[in-house]
Parts: C-alpha cells; structure tokens; sequence
C-alpha cells in the first residue's frame, strides 16, 4: 500500500549452442529462455521455468516484469513468493500479479500445498501527496501477520525488503524501471509493459505457425488445353 504523506540488471545473455526444443517447436532453439530472459530462467538448458535460487532473486526479477506496467497504469499490483522443490533444489517462484488501486492491492495467493515466504507489491506511478518511495505501516503490519518478508517496488526504480522478523528494511536494487515524473528517480530505465509485450509476441508467434489458407482449386475452373 502507497503510505499516505502525513506532513506538507538484466544480463544480454547470447548463446551458441541449440538448447533442448522438444516442444517449443514456434519458438527458435537459439532462443535463451524462450526469447524472454526478463521473465524466466534457464540454468541447465532444461525446461525453462520462473524458479529462482532465492526469494531476493525472485522479487528483482518481478521487479523487472512488473513495476514498468505498474507505473504506466498507476496501479499497485502485487504477488506471493512461494518454495518448491525443482530438481532436488529449493526454488522461489512468484505467482502472476493481481492489480489493485492506486494505493493498495491484495497479492495473488500462492498454489494450494505450497508455502508463501513473501510478498511483492509495487506502488504504481508517482502521486503527489504519497510516500510513494516508501513502505507503509500498513505494509509492515500485513508482513508480521501473514509472517512474511514484503517486498516493495516503487516509482523511482527502488526494491525494498521489510524482513518481518528484524523489523528492518533493506535496498535490493535501484536499477528498476522508473517514472520519469518521480523527482527522486534513481535511474534512466524507462518504465515499459512488459506483460503486454509478451503477450503480443506471443500472439504473433501464434499467428506466424498458421498453416496459410488457400482457395481449393475447382476443376471446373481449369482450362484444358490439347
């Protein structure tokens, strides 16, 4: 939640090698991650998957995917971070985004059986009259009840983390995508929607497998010559 004012690095990743394809078959073996590496991981050149190797790991990368599409909509958005088990490994995987207001949201739930550590959220665009850099009290409470860290990305670029059991807050990362309209802005990255880019591709992706139609050739039509 934006608090209220009471007063007046993405990695260029290029590979070499084909990767395993079975079953990306629209998607080029050459493409690290699905020509996505913002959003997914693909350690081993196996499936790839949104799995990360810490909960920090996973709120930057949310960070990255969310917080431009956040900005530009001026609404909060928020997820949980969950543990799993991939390989024999403990993994951190977040759930899609739910979007809420301007100045709160509920996260999305983590999957039945599964444990939430965390909580990520984002505070939209920048608004006069907000805290928009910060976490609100309300931030911090909901943390201790659910006991679970929460994360914060915030209008200038920032990602925060308010450990519940410390009761401290720490800087993850100030390279996030920023509003241009924040006077405290940390950085030069310009907000994009992320999501909706994906979905475009992916629509095109779609539509370039398509068999082409063509109009049945009717013999009736064809002019015989001798």
């Amino acid at each position: 939640m934006k608090p209220k004012l009471l007063t007046a690095a993405i990695c260029i990743i290029a590979l070499f090698s084909v990767d395993l394809a079975y079953g990306y078959h629209p998607i080029s073996p050459y493409a690290y991650c699905m020509g996505n590496p913002i959003r997914f991981v693909d350690p081993d050149g196996r499936q790839p998957g949104i799995a990360f190797s810490s909960r920090n790991a996973a709120a930057l990368n949310w960070g990255h995917y969310y917080n431009g599409k956040s900005i530009l909509t001026g609404k909060e958005m928020g997820s949980s971070i969950y543990v799993d088990i991939r390989n024999n490994k403990t993994v951190y995987i977040y759930t899609d985004a739910a979007i809420g207001g301007k100045a709160g949201v509920t996260p999305s739930v983590a999957p039945d059986g599964k444990t939430r550590v965390a909580t990520i959220h984002s505070h939209g665009k920048f608004e006069g009259g907000y805290l928009n850099n910060e976490f609100s009290q309300t931030d911090k409470d909901n943390a201790e009840v659910r006991k679970a860290d929460n994360y914060v990305a915030t209008p200038n670029g920032t990602l925060k983390k308010y450990d519940y059991k410390t009761k401290k807050e720490t800087t993850i990362s100030t390279d996030l995508p920023s509003d241009p309209a924040d006077p405290d802005r940390r950085n030069r990255t310009p907000p994009t929607d992320v999501p909706l880019e994906e979905k475009r591709a992916q629509t095109t992706r779609e539509q370039n497998k398509k068999p082409e139609l063509r109009s049945p050739i009717l013999e009736s039509t064809i002019i015989w010559v001798f």
